[in-house]
């Protein structure tokens, strides 16, 4: 009889408990996924924390980020590093795989073009769309500015902000919260000199991260001095300001890089370098060059697609993470908003069966049920039900961004490697 296949959750139990100890774990989580360990699991042996770690991840839809966390944090474990998983888990790892892939081809596609410039009538072609590769070069550089600037405010909200309230109520009798306090201070004012280090950069997007350094400068200032007087008074302005500049900040970033995606015009791109290919094909240039070139053209298709679809999505999270937050601050607001909110995530879930999907339109419709029923308690409970499995689907939609930006940036190496030729 054939051995019996391991479940995915049983690699997942195994490979965790030997790369990971719990507080290594709980680091884990919290730096890779900026996820609280025991909002999922309950404190306990290290076996049963995996496992209600991992059956957690899967009900909401973020087992395959969990993985690729993992081996990030603890790339030298080989089962870690042997994990694969199957069905539902690898439906998002193997679209990133595919535009993994995809980006790689259109890099090795342009280092073929490269090579095929040496061909007079190749290189003169090349040359007629000369500012369509400059554009394209610096629209790339600017999208993964305006990511970057937008994954330092992501970070703000989830690693800092979210967790400063309830140690707010505990200021400044309680020693821990005190210290608690210190430690979201200091992440402030690491994302604050990340975005110094955004600003020194040459694309217009560095303005940006100048001006959200400089205001993140002075809520750091105002916090850090209450933190040290123990004036909870001030101590609330200064989050109170934090919350503001969240309220306003991701939002226009978004917009910016919704404007720089769809200004990229991968499609005009790819019509030149097809233009390209058909010169090839009257000079009838044969070589192994010429096929990777092609490939290099399909793969860029993709990548257009893959962009287009992940710009639209993330940007409908993010007016949903917007509607959200003002419900947040005003909770009597639930009843009338709601309705809109719901209306724009829907063709978010609808015929997608994953677990993330299937988690929050259930829960959606037991928010519905409790505001039929004119039941506050129970609708404030869903709703934040609702707005925690929203904002996780949105970290996981940014991930992919990011991870579709830093793909994209790899481009610029080849490209530029193209435009040196025709000096």
């Amino acid at each position: 009889m054939a051995p019996r296949q391991q479940s995915d959750e049983e690699l997942i139990n195994e490979a965790f408990c030997d790369a990971f100890t719990i507080d290594t774990l709980e680091r884990m989580v919290k730096l890779k996924l900026g996820r609280d360990l025991y909002t999922y699991a309950a404190k306990g042996n290290l076996r049963q924390v995996v496992f209600e770690l991992a059956d957690a991840a899967r009900r909401e839809g973020f087992l395959a980020d969990l993985v690729t966390a993992a081996r990030e944090f603890n790339p030298g474990n080989e089962r870690l590093a042997a994990l694969t998983l199957s069905g539902k888990s690898r439906s998002e790892a193997a679209i990133a795989g595919t535009t993994t892939e995809a980006t790689e081809s259109v890099r090795l596609g342009f280092e073929a073009l490269r090579d095929l410039m040496k061909e007079p009538r190749v290189r003169d072609a090349v040359v007629t769309f000369r500012s369509d590769f400059e554009d394209c070069r610096e629209r790339i550089a600017l999208l993964g500015d305006y990511k970057d600037i937008h994954d330092q405010l992501h970070q703000l909200q989830r690693c800092c902000y979210d967790g400063i309230a309830p140690e707010l109520r505990k200021f400044p009798e309680d020693d821990i919260a005190r210290d608690t306090l210190a430690s979201y201070g200091a992440e402030l004012w690491a994302i604050t000199t990340e975005l110094r280090t955004i600003g020194g950069r040459l694309t217009e997007a560095a303005g940006e991260a100048r001006r959200t350094a400089d205001d993140l400068d002075r809520i750091d200032k105002a916090f850090s001095e209450a933190l040290e007087a123990g004036d909870a008074a001030r101590l609330n302005s200064a989050v109170r300001n934090l919350g503001r500049l969240l309220a306003r900040q991701p939002s226009r970033i978004n917009t910016k890089l919704n404007d720089t995606a769809r200004s990229l015009r991968l499609g005009e791109l790819l019509g030149r370098l097809t233009a390209i290919h058909t010169r090839l094909s009257s000079v009838r240039v044969e070589t192994e060059q010429t096929r990777q070139f092609e490939e290099g053209l399909q793969a860029l298709r993709t990548l257009e697609d893959a962009l287009q679809r992940l710009t639209e999505n993330h940007d409908t999270w993010q007016r949903v993470d917007d509607d959200m937050r003002l419900i947040d601050s005003n909770p009597d607001q639930l009843a009338d908003a709601w309705p809109a909110i719901k209306a724009n995530m829907e063709p978010l879930w609808t015929g997608v069966d994953e677990a993330w999907a299937n988690n929050l339109a259930d829960t959606a419709r037991k928010l519905d049920a409790a505001l039929a029923a004119s039941d506050p308690a129970r609708a404030k409970r869903f709703f934040q039900l609702v707005r925690r499995a929203a904002a996780d689907r949105f970290y996981r939609v940014d991930t992919q961004l990011k991870r579709q930006c830093d793909e994209l940036r790899a481009i610029g190496g080849p490209l530029n490697s193209v435009l040196s030729l025709m000096e």
